[in-house]
C-alpha cells in the first residue's frame, strides 16, 4: 500500500503542493478534494515532476523541509506551511 503526502511548498518562488510517496517526492501537483483515490500532477513550467536522480528531500521537525541536490549539494526548495494530508492508495 502506497503513502501518498502533500506538502505546501515553494519552489523558484511559487507557492505550490509537493507530492511525496512512500517518503521520495515524486512531483507537485494535488489530490482533487472530491476524487482522493485519484492523483493530479502538472509540469509547472517544464520543470521535470519527477525528481532527477541524487535529489531528496529532508524533513525537518515540524515538517518544514528543504530539497537538496545531492550531486551539487544545492538547495532548491523549501516547505514553507509544513502542513502534510497522509492518504493510503
Amino acid at each position: 500500500m502506497n503513502k501518498i503526502a502533500l506538502i505546501n511548498g515553494k519552489y523558484e518562488g511559487q507557492t505550490l503542493n509537493i507530492m511525496i510517496t512512500n517518503d521520495k517526492v515524486s512531483g507537485l501537483g494535488y489530490i482533487p478534494e472530491d476524487k482522493g483515490e485519484e492523483i493530479k500532477v502538472y509540469d509547472l513550467k517544464g520543470l521535470n515532476i519527477v525528481p532527477k536522480e541524487g535529489e531528496k528531500i529532508i524533513l525537518f521537525k515540524k515538517l518544514n523541509a528543504v530539497f537538496v541536490d545531492a550531486k551539487e549539494n544545492k538547495v532548491k526548495g523549501e516547505v514553507v506551511e509544513g502542513q502534510i494530508k497522509f492518504i493510503d492508495l
